[in-house]
């Protein structure tokens, strides 16, 4: 018995590559910085989130009036 199975073209793996080693060394970076807040403590952790929410925030604002 002789089945043919599909072979996907060589340029669509190709082209995600660089998509897939970028996704992962973001996460694997997300991770990391995580596990830093959790070391520093739990106070510092949460205001380090509310700076960066209040950053996040000011940033929005400024283009929401723009």
């Amino acid at each position: 018995m002789n089945i043919k199975l599909h072979q996907p073209s060589s340029s669509a793996p190709r082209a995600l590559q660089p998509l897939a080693l970028l996704t992962v060394a973001l996460l694997l970076g997300g991770c990391r910085a995580i596990g830093a807040l959790f070391k520093a403590g739990v106070w510092t952790g949460i205001i380090v989130v509310v700076v960066l929410l209040a950053i996040v925030g000011g940033a929005v604002s400024l283009f929401r009036k723009a």
